[in-house]
């Protein structure tokens, strides 16, 4: 009990009494405890939960991040690649370097904004900007079974939005331009077969 008592964290405790937290009944451990610090009934709960569910004893579990998200973000990411590769492939197919360095760029600064601003931008329901609106971004146009009407106009314009759409429009404008342009196996693979531009 000693090791209980000296334990820097919640989390060690309740693992060092997971260790005998089914020996004795609650109000015995509570009393022998005392002498220690005062021991709750409900963290003696939680020492036999995580006995069950760990083992006595036993380093608490991590929880996994489901991999649908890794899958997502991964997928995402192969989507600026892809993008980048084929930014690339244009200046060999005779296409202004320039060209296709800004639109890398770009892309560089839409991917580094959609993992750190974007999701701070985001709001449920009361975003002016209809990129940041979540309750208009889930709504589906085609379908009044799945739309929600904002109680509000979306007057403002995210700079930073709006480039990631351009961009990509861009891009695509260039490669319907370019007849010559034809996907390689690689680029094919990256993009797993799915549209590479979706620009509402």
């Amino acid at each position: 009990m000693t090791a209980y008592a000296q334990a820097p964290s919640r989390s060690l405790k309740i693992q060092i009494l997971s260790l005998y937290a089914y020996e004795l009944p609650a109000q015995k451990l509570q009393t022998l405890h005392e002498p220690y610090g005062r021991l709750s009934k409900w963290q003696i709960k939680r020492a036999r939960a995580h006995a069950r569910n760990n083992g006595p004893g036993m380093e608490m579990k991590k929880n996994p991040i489901p991999s649908s998200l890794d899958n997502t973000a991964a997928d995402g990411s192969n989507g600026f690649n892809t993008m980048e590769q084929i930014s690339e492939r244009l200046v060999h197919l005779g296409i202004d370097i320039q060209w296709s360095q800004s639109v890398i760029k770009r892309l560089h600064k839409a991917k580094e904004y959609l993992k750190t601003d974007y999701k701070v931008h985001c709001q449920e329901d009361d975003s002016l900007c209809a990129d940041h609106c979540t309750m208009f971004a889930l709504s589906d146009p085609g379908d009044e079974a799945f739309q929600v009407k904002c109680a509000h106009e979306h007057t403002l314009v995210c700079d930073n939005c709006e480039n990631l759409k351009s961009t990509l429009q861009e891009l695509e404008n260039k490669l319907k331009s370019n007849t010559h342009f034809s996907y390689t196996q690689d680029i094919k693979e990256a993009a797993n077969g799915r549209p590479i531009f979706s620009v509402r």
